[in-house]
Formats: structure tokens, sequence, C-alpha cells
């Protein structure tokens, strides 16, 4: 009984654990970021002006280098705080699909843009960071044959990045409202939540 009421205890421990507010900060600006820049790139083609849609394509390209590091603070932070173990739930596997589906999003948010990058840079184009040019790291005169192949790749995986991106937020809310366990509380600061 007393083994069943600790087990009991270090579970409702892990529910009510939260990362550090500096995490949970990447973690949203990295979702705003990756939500905008998705819908400047897949919206771009709905508008007449040629000036805008361009504009749109520099943002895009702006907030893709953000993105990286976004991704490069979150390799600082990790070493300072405990990953909290997923709830459990009634599904098979579910801990290591939770990983899988973690290890594949985090390639994606630097493979996608980084791709990106030097799609436009074997064109010979400038990639643009607020108001910064980021230096070449390959001349359009070694990779402008493989350009539009790059280009098709940045394209391929920024769409599974979307989906998989939606996966994930797909599978917070069914943890959140379906199995209870407050997962999604994690990742929220507790000045947003009702509880202290």
């Amino acid at each position: 009984m007393s083994t069943l009421m600790s087990l009991d205890s270090k579970k409702v421990m892990r529910m009510l654990e939260r990362y550090p507010l500096a995490f949970q900060l990447t973690h949203w600006i990295t979702a705003v970021t990756i939500v905008v820049l998705l819908i400047l790139i897949e919206t771009r083609d709905l508008f007449a002006s040629d000036d805008l849609r361009h504009q749109m394509l520099i943002w895009h390209m702006e907030l893709g280098v953000l993105v990286v590091l976004l991704f490069l603070l979150r390799l600082i932070q990790r070493p300072f705080f405990r990953v909290i173990e997923a709830p459990d739930i009634p599904i098979p596997q579910s801990k290591r699909l939770s990983h899988a589906v973690h290890v594949v999003l985090y390639l994606l948010l630097l493979l996608a843009p980084l791709v990106g990058l030097l799609a436009k840079q074997m064109r010979g184009d400038d990639v643009p960071f607020f108001g910064f040019i980021l230096p070449v790291f390959i001349s359009d005169d070694v990779g402008l044959p493989y350009a539009k192949t790059t280009k098709n790749i940045h394209e391929y995986l920024g769409n599974w990045l979307m989906y998989v991106a939606m996966l994930h937020i797909c599978a917070a809310f069914v943890h959140q409202w379906f199995f209870k366990d407050r997962l999604l509380l994690r990742m929220l600061p507790r000045f947003l939540t009702k509880e202290k």
C-alpha cells in the first residue's frame, strides 16, 4: 500500500512540474515564429504586389534564421534543467513515440531553415537578417547547378515541419483535455494559469 502511495505521489509531483520560464519563452517564441513564417510563405502568392511578395519572402528568410538561433539557444539551455518525464498514458509505446516526434521536430527545426539558406545562396542571393547580410557559406559558382533541387528539399522539409508541429500540438491537446494529465501546463508560466 505504501508503495502505491509513493508511486502516486511521484506521479502527482511529475504532473505539477514545469519547465523553467526561460525555456518556456524559447519554446513559445519558436512556435509563434514558425507559424508566422509558414503563413508568410504560404500566402504570399495571394497578393498582386511584387514588392509585397518580395518583402514577405524577406521576412520569411529572416524568421528562418531566427528559428536556427532559437534552436541553438535551446541546445544551450538543455544542460541546465532536467527533462520532465512524459506522463503515463494507456497507449503502447507512447513514450518512445513522443521521443521520436521530438527528435524529428528538432531536426526539422534546424535542417529546414539551413537548407533554405543554402538554396538562396546557391542562386547568388543574399540572405538578410534584420538589417544584416549573412556570410556566404556556398557561392553560386559552386551551388547554382544544385539550387533548384536544394530549394525543393527545403520546401519538402518545411512541409514536414508543419505536419510534425501539428502532430505535436494535437498530442499536447489530447494529453491536456482527454487524459487530463496537465502536460500543457508544463510549458505555461504560472502567472498564466490558476495554479500557484
